[in-house]
């Protein structure tokens, strides 16, 4: 046996086993001694492919040291003979055996020997020459089975003679050496194949032995699987047979004798513990059935009580209808009673039809509440009187559907005899209508028939439309009446034909009428399109104003841009105030015109009351108001830019009266120095009357004195009024104090130094970019470098020295500057130095305050500034000041680090 065939036919073995295991487990057998007997026979089976697969290699090295190399030679074909001729390399494996490729590729094919083995059928295994292991195209063929090529009996081609010339031999080793091994393999081939025979009939053996042991355990639990099936009546057969099936197959069993037996024993024990519970079933169904059996005369006894008592109630519904129909039959006879008697009799008949549907009524609710007793179909959920259950319901039901028929037919009988009498009577009504209709006219006739003739002649018909119409007939007309109601008589009407009178008359009188209304209409219509040519023409009206409306808007619109174009610097506040008064009246016209044209529009629409006009109104005035609707936004839109403008203007302004505010500081200052006046001096030569304020002719006298200002009156009130912050008409102490100092920004990075030599100073800190400065003494000349140098005050800190104006070249240090300061975040300004003192303001984000004092502090030594708010120059109060660093805003941070004060951000502009 080969090594594959060993490898297939353990493995077929193995699940063969582990079905028979999985069996014999799932029908509760104890398998732990045949599977330590399997475990055993696995590892012989193991140990015997090892020592095969062993002897193999040693076959195989005994052919020749060289076997992983073969040699070709011979062959009688010369064709293949060019092929297969060479020298072979061990390169695979196949079928358990060696594949063998050629050194050299012939026509870029490969040249292989492999071994197919018995799976495509016994004439395709053995020994092969060909380009691919399994493919159709090969040379030569050899059914040997050794375990490596044969050297001899090869057949070429593989289907021809075998060709003695052929040789397979290994390389460097001698023919005969070669020979010898493959006769020893084919040796041990037989030998294989041998004890592979002898252990395929011990196979056999022992699964017939298994196999009649399964088949008498089958039969076996098979007897016993009848035992399911017991009863009483059957329970001794069945356990004789059972007995003789186990006398005959339990000697056969074997192994599984001990197990069936056992099986055998719980059978018979459940199969009495059945019988004992099929008699106690039994006995209970008797019960049940005798139980079910009184169920059932008691409804049966019902069931006649309540159908006895349900046909007396249909009975007396019965009685009723006839009593019913009895009284209503009078009314069946046309013409027998006057409409008063018929109506007395109608109410007796809708009596009486009340009372039998009264009792019909009462016979239905009774049948609703018992039901389940006239028909007991509850009963036919029984389970052993199903049959009599059954029966008793087929015998009720038809009884109660007659009954119900019955009573369905009488409350039908009451409805259709009341309807019946009720139609009889209206009919009698209309009869005597009829008659007393004929009597009329009858008499009407002989009213008009004047000559009582028995006709209506030409003019008793005038006479009859005028008297009983009021209508005057015309010739023609009465000529029309004559033809269509003529009896025959020519001219002439009888009693029979003068219904037609009526009718004819009818008509001719509608159409005078129809006429009458469509001469009325024309008369309204042409009221009415003059009323909608004067419609017509006051919307044309207000549309040629509307028109020079929006040519006025539009004139409105191009006097912007020039106002927006203008340069604010140089015109005058009387002549930019005089500008835009002009474009404000435009605006302010313009409104005043748009809402004169909307209550117009309004006017014309309330005016037109007529609802054939109404629609064409209301729709033509809304167009025009459209118009205008669409003008007024652009109007505001206007006004929105003009503010704008004025904004702009006036923060020109601003920005040029803070530069003039700063010549008149600078110019003020050097008079002082001139004059060599202390502050104090200063602002008392400014106070004339020493009463603690400046008025406007002092304040611009002053200015006016300085020799190096060159100031008009009118500037000088300008700023004036620029700086009376509470419009009192004067100036206070604290707003001249403020207006004497000056301010530098820090343009680039700086020193602040101790003395004003550059060379000899000593520095005290390094000045950042964007710090405020308080000049405390004139600018001065650094004689040695020649630098203009300003004694100065830190508002961060409090530090005073000297601090470079300008370098020798284009450097910038500082820049001279106003205290005016922006918000970058909203904050809340009080009124007192205390944070929790009363609310100032709230100032938003982007709010300009100009400082009016640093050094102010709350008791618990915290920093507040004082501050004035350019928005509402009167409002000041106190914003909070950093710790540690109480003489400036510069450093400020809220306490989640978003900067309150931005110092970036001087003028106001």
């Amino acid at each position: 046996m080969s090594m594959y065939d060993m490898q297939q036919y353990a493995a077929a073995m193995q699940q063969q086993q582990q079905a028979y295991l999985q069996a014999y487990s799932a029908a509760g057998y104890d398998i732990s001694a045949y599977q330590a007997a399997l475990q055993q026979q696995q590892q012989q089976m193991l140990a015997q492919q090892q020592q095969q697969q062993q002897a193999q290699q040693q076959q195989q090295q005994g052919a020749g040291g060289g076997g992983n190399v073969l040699q070709v030679t011979g062959c009688a074909n010369e064709t293949v003979g060019n092929i297969v001729r060479g020298v072979y390399n061990l390169s695979s494996q196949n079928h358990e055996r060696p594949v063998y490729c050629r050194t050299e590729q012939v026509n870029n094919m490969d040249v292989l020997i492999y071994f197919w083995d018995e799976r495509d059928g016994p004439s395709f295994c053995g020994w092969w020459f060909g380009p691919k292991v399994g493919g159709d195209q090969v040379w030569a063929y050899n059914p040997s089975r050794a375990g490596t090529p044969p050297p001899s009996g090869w057949q070429v081609p593989y289907d021809g003679p075998i060709d003695h010339s052929f040789a397979v031999t290994p390389q460097g080793a001698s023919a005969e050496g070669y020979e010898a091994a493959i006769k020893r393999q084919e040796e041990e081939r037989i030998r294989q194949e041998q004890q592979r025979a002898l252990e395929e009939q011990q196979r056999k053996q022992e699964e017939a032995r298994l196999r009649i042991e399964q088949h008498a355990a089958t039969t076996a639990r098979t007897a016993l699987r009848e035992l399911m099936n017991v009863t009483p009546e059957n329970a001794t057969t069945l356990w004789q047979q059972v007995q003789t099936v186990l006398q005959t197959e339990l000697p056969k069993c074997g192994s599984m004798a001990g197990q069936i037996q056992q099986e055998a024993q719980q059978a018979m024990e459940q199969a009495q513990q059945q019988v004992e519970a099929v008699k106690a079933q039994r006995i209970r169904d008797a019960e049940r059935k005798a139980e079910e059996t009184q169920i059932l005369e008691q409804t049966k006894s019902q069931n006649q009580v309540q159908m006895g008592e349900f046909a007396v109630l249909v009975e007396k519904t019965e009685a009723a209808g006839a009593k019913l129909k009895e009284i209503a039959a009078p009314l069946d006879k046309p013409g027998g009673m006057s409409v008063p008697d018929s109506e007395a009799l109608l109410k007796m008949v809708a009596s009486t039809a009340t009372e039998c549907i009264s009792v019909a009524q009462e016979a239905l609710a009774f049948a609703l509440q018992r039901r389940q007793l006239l028909e007991p179909t509850s009963v036919l959920s029984m389970q052993f009187m199903s049959a009599e259950a059954k029966q008793l319901v087929d015998e009720v039901r038809p009884e109660l559907l007659k009954l119900e028929k019955r009573l369905s037919e009488c409350l039908q009988l009451a409805v259709t005899t009341h309807l019946a009498a009720k139609t009889n009577v209206v009919k009698a009504g209309k009869r005597e209508k009829a008659t007393r209709t004929m009597e009329a006219r009858t008499a009407l006739f002989k009213k008009y028939d004047a000559n009582g003739d028995g006709f209506l002649d030409a003019s008793e018909i005038a006479v009859y439309a005028k008297g009983e119409y009021k209508y005057e007939l015309s010739s023609a007309q009465i000529d029309r009446i004559l033809a269509a109601a003529s009896s025959g008589t020519a001219g002439k009407v009888d009693k029979e034909h003068f219904a037609e009178i009526k009718l004819v008359l009818g008509v001719i009188r509608e159409e005078a009428a129809a006429a009458e209304r469509i001469r009325i209409a024309e008369e309204k219509r042409k009221v009415l399109e003059e009323k909608k040519a004067g419609y017509v023409a006051q919307i044309s009206k207000l549309a040629e104003s509307i028109t020079a409306f929006e040519a006025s808007v539009a004139k409105v619109i191009e006097s912007i841009p020039p106002l927006q174009q203008t340069d604010f610097a140089s015109v005058t506040p009387s002549d930019f105030k005089g500008k835009v008064s002009a474009v404000e009246e435009n605006i302010e016209g313009s409104k005043k015109e748009s809402e004169t044209l909307r209550a117009s529009l309004k006017d014309i629409t309330v005016s037109a009351t007529e609802p054939e006009l109404t629609p064409f109104v209301q729709l033509e005035c809304r167009k025009l108001e459209l118009k205008v609707e669409m003008l007024i936004p652009r109007l505001g839109q206007i006004q929105m830019v003009l503010e704008n403008v004025k904004m702009n203007y006036a923060r020109v302004q601003r920005r040029e009266l803070d530069i003039l505010r700063s010549k008149v500081a600078r110019a003020l200052k050097a008079r002082a120095a001139a004059e060599k006046w202390s502050k104090e001096e200063l602002l008392k030569s400014l106070d004339k009357d020493e009463d603690g304020s400046v008025s406007a002719s002092d304040f611009t006298a002053a200015c006016q004195a300085c020799t190096d200002l060159e100031i008009t009156t009118e500037s000088a009130e300008q700023l004036f009024k620029h700086l009376d912050y509470d419009s009192e008409g004067k100036l206070s102490a604290e707003t001249l104090e403020t207006l004497t100092k000056t301010y530098y920004r820090v343009a680039a990075e700086s020193i602040l130094t101790a003395e004003l030599s550059v060379a000899e100073a000593g520095g005290i800190r390094r000045l950042e970019i964007s710090e405020l400065l308080e000049e405390l003494e004139p600018p001065a000349t650094d004689e040695a470098s020649g630098l203009k140098r300003v004694k100065a005050i830190a508002l961060r800190d409090g530090s005073t020295g000297w601090v470079t104006i300008a370098g020798n070249e284009t450097a910038i240090f500082l820049e001279e500057t106003l205290p005016f300061v922006t918000l970058v975040a909203p904050w809340q300004l009080t009124k007192e130095v205390g944070a929790m003192s009363e609310l100032a303001k709230d100032l938003p984000a982007g709010e300009v305050v100009e400082i009016l004092d640093y050094t102010a502090k709350e008791e618990n030594g915290q920093s507040r500034i004082r501050v004035r708010t350019t928005t509402t120059p009167s409002v000041i109060g106190y914003l909070p000041g950093p710790v540690c660093d109480p003489a400036s805003l510069l450093r400020y941070m809220m306490d989640d680090g978003t900067k309150v004060i931005d110092t970036g951000h001087f003028a106001r502009s």
